[in-house]
């Protein structure tokens, strides 16, 4: 529903050269991680958005000119990675984004009475002086997106669900020095956002975290944080962690600590290095429960490469998943066998929805107990791969039959048009589609009756994968999403009787299939080779 990169930490313009072309070193091999993780996993849902937990700079660019200059230039090539726009970009500043020396005397008066800092925040001219003190880290972050210094809320609508709701919350305001613990404070006016944001689900950014004693009044804020928002990232202890707090009421509350990304070498532990940063989503599973799922990465200086932190996933695991709580379904049932989830009489005739490129995708459930497939698609690999190539052969080996309809890959300026219209490479889809006609080639030598299994092309442009499962659409409607990040992209079950199916879905398959060349033996071996 809604995923994200979490950095934290970077701290340019710190140390000495030999640092600085270390830290230059790590953050560069930690770009190309990113772009080879959107390549090589399939299953990863590509972020949507960069949530940055403070300490970007070492010194508030007062020591080095270039602290922001070079840190623009990194989220930039990380920007373009991402292929996100640069609001999609969210910022809170941290203690080493603070310019020490200006302001100093507010900041004193705040430390000795914290209830100086609303009075300040009250007076136009103290409030820039104070907020002065970050002013080179809010020229940086406004090359983003323009946001208020102290606090800020933007909210993301989700289809079907609601708002997932960011808070952003400034922890360094008073920030100065290596005796902040204790001392730093959240204005009244900054810890009524935490109080009063709406949503149906509301993330928290902050720098500091609410534990370790950092902020005066940690204990009601921890308190109002675990009761009224669901995620707590923040930054600054240098060792990440997800941990997961259980509330009264069924609610959980989960806090997640990032790593440095890059952090002194000075501070790095025996047995692991300190560097790292992750991915996250928001996904519902099969039950409605809200679930988030971290992939954590870790630099290893034996490899001189980011890997999965094993310490932060279950054994011989590459994510860690924590509930969030129960979503109401109102009227809802459980489908039988199929794993999806009947919606209620709001939404007639749709009986579930599902995550496409997900592994929750229950195939098993799905082709356990029916009798006749229909696949379209341009490449539908997840299916006739292992496992879910082994309920395909179920199905056919009982008496079942499969009828698959695939974009033709001989067909060059209609493949050109799907690498363009899914941003991949040219050649991406004419090499994933004859990936999928070997799968086939393949299960049709493991069943007893290959003639049950059909393989037809064609040439009719669709943008989308459809399964007729025994009448019933399982659609994949690609369309539906913006920026074309189909991961994302939800999958909609309608019974054969839906006014979307007779008015859209059977008319459009049916044409497909109308419009499509049976394969024979001799023609996908002259596509996919003979071995």
């Amino acid at each position: 529903m809604f995923s994200w990169l979490h950095l934290s930490d970077l701290h340019f313009g710190h140390g000495d050269k030999t640092y600085g072309w270390d830290q230059k070193t790590v953050l560069s091999l930690l770009l190309q991680d990113v772009r080879k993780a959107l390549t090589d996993w399939p299953e990863l849902p590509r972020p949507q958005a960069i949530l940055l937990t403070g300490d970007i700079a070492f010194s508030g660019g007062t020591i080095s000119g270039s602290e922001y200059h070079d840190a623009q230039k990194f989220l930039a090539d990380l920007v373009e990675i991402l292929k996100i726009d640069r609001d999609k970009v969210f910022l809170v500043p941290g203690n080493h984004d603070v310019q020490r020396d200006v302001a100093k005397i507010l900041v004193e008066r705040v430390r000795t009475d914290p209830g100086e800092l609303d009075s300040i925040l009250d007076s136009r001219k103290q409030r820039a002086q104070l907020f002065n003190r970050q002013g080179n880290f809010k020229r940086f972050a406004d090359a983003f997106a323009r946001r208020d210094l102290d606090g800020w809320i933007h909210s993301i609508a989700v289809p079907d669900f609601g708002d997932i709701t960011l808070v952003g919350l400034n922890t360094a305001l008073v920030s100065n020095d290596d005796l902040d613990q204790g001392k730093l404070i959240l204005a009244g006016k900054q810890r009524n956002l935490l109080s009063t944001a709406k949503g149906r689900v509301r993330l928290l950014l902050t720098h500091h975290p609410f534990e370790g004693g950092w902020l005066n009044d940690e204990s009601s804020l921890r308190s109002t944080a675990e009761g009224r928002i669901a995620m707590h990232l923040c930054g600054h202890m240098h060792d990440p962690r997800v941990d997961l707090v259980s509330r009264a009421g069924g609610d959980h509350h989960i806090r997640v600590v990032a790593a440095a990304a890059h952090r002194d070498p000075k501070e790095s532990k025996a047995g692991k290095d300190s560097h790292g940063y992750n991915f996250a989503s928001l996904m519902l599973d099969a039950k409605g429960t809200l679930q988030l799922r971290t992939w954590p990465r870790r630099w290893f200086p034996t490899w001189s490469s980011f890997r999965v932190d094993h310490l932060g996933v279950p054994d011989r695991g590459f994510y860690d998943d924590k509930s969030l709580r129960e979503q109401q379904k109102g009227s809802g049932e459980q489908l039988k066998g199929s794993g999806l989830v009947l919606e209620g009489p709001d939404t007639v005739r749709v009986v579930g929805v599902h995550w496409w490129g997900h592994p929750q995708v229950r195939w098993d459930e799905l082709l356990h107990d029916k009798s006749n497939l229909e696949v379209f698609g341009i490449a539908v690999r997840e299916l006739f791969g292992q496992p879910n190539s082994e309920y395909v052969k179920a199905l056919l080996n009982r008496g079942g039959s499969v009828h698959v309809v695939l974009a033709d890959p001989r067909a060059k300026t209609s493949m050109a048009r799907y690498d363009e219209d899914f941003d991949t490479p040219v050649g991406d889809r004419y090499q994933k589609v004859v990936e999928v006609l070997k799968l086939l080639k393949g299960l049709q030598t493991q069943i007893k009756h290959p003639a049950r299994l059909r393989v037809h092309l064609t040439r009719y442009t669709f943008k989308y994968s459809a399964y007729r499962i025994d009448g019933d659409v399982l659609f994949v409607p690609y369309r539906m999403i913006p920026g074309k990040q189909t991961t994302h992209t939800p999958a909609l079950v309608f019974d054969r009787g839906s006014s979307v199916v007779k008015r859209f879905l059977g008319p459009e398959l049916d044409e497909l299939l109308k419009k499509s060349e049976p394969t024979t033996p001799k023609l996908l071996r002259e596509i996919v080779g003979t071995k």
